[in-house]
């Protein structure tokens, strides 16, 4: 065991004195490594700086949306019955809607030169029919904001159902909830015979019932396409044209009858 040992010292004192060129040297070590970690605290310091841009970038998003809100909901927007609807949606509209809905917003007004923070700042005090106009501007900018969002089931459900009508075995899944949500709701019913008959004389007489309802109910057709592609979307369309009824009868009373 000595003698083993005693080898391995005189390796190791050899490998010294000769000092090979390949041998890593302690000065370039500690420069790599130095280089490392400051090339690392750069990379992070970068991070750090990048989220809090990020960060001050969302809060700002999130301090404008809200300003809009309550410019809308303060009733500058007006008080027409067709402000009622506009006035509840965004009234309700969560964090992240709201924040999509402000860029949406501002986006429109900007892009026709003019800056919707002059309004939602009350930066425009002095300058009344400068203000007038503003405020029609962001109620229409508003207004279209909300009828364009609206519109987007109605035409997602359009498009579906035009790619159905066009390739009926391509979109056989759509077809088949379709067809289910019409029975469902007893708008057709499919003979007993087609029940254990074969499968390609009931794809056949699914396509032709729902295409005599399309031709004959499509409003229906297209409401329950709506309810197949976002069912909450459709629920919540349907509270807020209700709160919107009751909105406007309690605002518009009808004259009582003369006794």
């Amino acid at each position: 065991m000595f003698w083993i040992i005693l080898v391995l010292a005189l390796i190791v004192a050899f490998w010294l004195w000769l000092k090979p060129a390949w041998a890593p040297k302690p000065a370039k070590v500690q420069g790599d490594v130095t280089k490392g970690l400051r090339q690392a605290g750069d990379r992070a310091g970068k991070t750090v700086t990048g989220l809090r841009g990020k960060l001050w970038w969302e809060r700002t998003r999130l301090q404008g949306a809200r300003r809009l809100q309550r410019w809308v909901t303060s009733a500058r927007i007006g008080n027409t019955p067709d402000a009622v609807p506009v006035i509840a949606w965004i009234e309700a509209l969560p964090e992240h809607d709201l924040t999509e809905v402000y860029d949406q917003v501002t986006h429109t007004v900007n892009g026709l030169g003019l800056d919707a923070a002059w309004l939602l700042d009350d930066r425009l005090n002095n300058q009344p029919e400068l203000t007038q106009s503003m405020q029609q501007v962001m109620a229409l900018a508003c207004t279209a904001v909300w009828r364009a969002r609206s519109a987007q089931l109605q035409a997602q459900a359009f498009t579906a159902l035009e790619r159905w009508q066009a390739k009926p075995a391509k979109n056989d899944e759509l077809g088949q909830r379709i067809y289910a949500a019409l029975v469902q709701q007893g708008l057709v019913t499919m003979k007993p015979e087609l029940y254990l008959g074969p499968a390609k004389a009931r794809a056949a007489e699914m396509t032709r019932a729902i295409k005599d309802m399309i031709a004959t109910h499509p409003e229906q057709v297209n409401a329950i396409v709506r309810d197949l592609l976002d069912p909450k979307a459709v629920a919540q369309d349907r509270q807020d044209a209700k709160e919107s009824v009751a909105v406007t009868i309690r605002d518009n009373p009808q004259p009582e009858a003369a006794a």
